[in-house]
């Protein structure tokens, strides 16, 4: 069992607070235990043993009960999340990368553990919004452009802020949408126009001739 709370504590996010809750109750169970054998133990006549089972007891409950550790509902979002084509970032009130999806590393081309505590707009290569912001009701939101030439793919910038229970503001959720073909069709149809135009154009000064 520790072993499995050591494995959920190193790989889950999801899971490490709880995770560490039972592995804190663990400890101090097994220290209760080593007293009693040793024979120093300072709660006599209490037996330190049970006193340490009891608050791994207490601890398995908070980890089950108060963190929730195995509700399905965060489980599942945590899989959506994981399987979201559009890139997601989390970031801090000092707009630092704090969190993102498998799609983000994808997209930035950099695993998660290089991408956490840098800057966002270092990595974005986004100028930084008036007081520290994304202006979250813009009607155009800011684009990033990744790889060169024919392999050129647009992302544009969808930002949220995040805040807690007083609404006091926490940082922003960043999702990072694949508007290539979007724009790619739109340079299409103004190159079509322009050349319609040039076309009317001509025909214009052939008449007049």
């Amino acid at each position: 069992i520790t072993l499995v709370f050591v494995w959920l504590f190193l790989r889950s996010p999801l899971h490490r607070w709880p995770a560490a809750v039972c592995l804190c109750g663990q400890a101090v169970a097994r220290v209760g235990g080593v007293l009693d054998v040793s024979g120093a133990n300072p709660f006599e006549p209490i037996d330190a043993m049970m006193l340490g089972g009891a608050f791994a007891s207490a601890m398995y409950v908070i980890a089950l009960f108060g963190f929730r550790m195995f509700d399905v509902a965060p489980i599942a979002r945590q899989t959506v999340i994981a399987q979201m084509r559009e890139g997601m970032l989390v970031l801090d009130a000092q707009r630092r990368i704090i969190d993102c999806n498998p799609a983000a590393e994808k997209i930035l081309g950099l695993p998660s553990q290089h991408l956490r505590g840098r800057a966002a707009d270092e990595i974005l290569k986004v100028p930084a919004p008036a007081q520290g912001k994304f202006d979250e009701n813009r009607l155009d939101p800011p684009e990033i452009f990744v790889g060169s030439g024919e392999s050129c793919r647009h992302f544009a910038i969808q930002s949220s802020p995040l805040t807690d229970r007083r609404e006091r503001p926490l940082g922003h959720l960043l999702l990072l949408h694949d508007v290539t073909d979007e724009r790619n069709a739109q340079a299409r149809i103004l190159e079509q126009r322009q050349a319609l135009a040039a076309l009317q154009e001509r025909d214009r000064v052939a008449r007049e001739l």
